[in-house]
């Protein structure tokens, strides 16, 4: 993760003003100190701090870029998600084919000049729990976004074009189905999109013969 630094104190300012200004500043004596020459060289540690950071965050994005495109392999396309099919779910993340993978490809931004040095490190980061953490937040996220997108594709969705381009079964397959995720509360499920899956469950379930509407009510 990128590192933090933090600017230091006024003793740690004055140690280092007394280092490098040729030590003009005197111990115990407030008057003596240089109000433009603490100022420089807060700017200057600033502008230090600003420069590790810039670093370490290019050092770490460098270091995840393979993770980052074996885990958007994983991910269903956006065209496979429409209305009136269940959401695809997102591949399992296979450890072993991503030390494959970094095997023969060196990550870009790292200085390791050897493959097995590189591979070893992957190995020991997702054997850690940082590693857990952010592939859980990788698949919190996806999974959200196809969400999102699934829920657009049901506000735009035709239902009338569903009943005359798919069979009775499948119909009562995706009335269960939206009755099922209208039951889920999270952040995505608000109230107003319960409402448009029990819409669109009615309006199809209208369509049927009695017989199957009896068996969905019985089920």
């Amino acid at each position: 993760m990128p590192l933090s630094l933090a600017v230091p104190n006024s003793t740690d300012i004055d140690s280092l003003q007394r280092s490098s200004f040729g030590g003009q500043l005197a111990d115990g004596d407030p008057s003596n100190r240089n109000a433009s020459d603490k100022t420089k060289c807060i700017q200057i540690l600033g502008a230090q701090n600003e420069a590790l950071i810039k670093h370490f965050t290019h050092v770490t994005q460098s270091f995840l870029a393979p993770l980052e495109k074996y885990f958007a392999s994983l991910i269903p396309l956006q065209k496979k998600v429409t209305a009136w099919r269940p959401i695809p779910k997102i591949q399992n993340f296979n450890k072993r084919d991503v030390l494959k993978l970094i095997a023969t490809a060196e990550p870009h931004g790292l200085t390791l000049t050897r493959n097995a040095d590189i591979v070893a490190l992957y190995s020991e980061f997702m054997a850690c729990p940082n590693f857990d953490r952010w592939l859980k937040t990788k698949v919190k996220r996806a999974n959200e976004a196809m969400w999102t997108y699934y829920i657009s594709q049901l506000e735009t969705a035709d239902v009338t074009e569903f009943m005359t381009g798919h069979s009775e079964i499948e119909a009562v397959d995706l009335i269960l189905r939206l009755k099922e995720m209208s039951e889920m509360r999270n952040e995505l499920i608000t109230d107003n999109v319960v409402k448009l899956m029990r819409g669109h469950a009615e309006t199809i379930e209208e369509g049927l013969p009695d017989d199957l509407r009896q068996s969905i009510v019985h089920r």
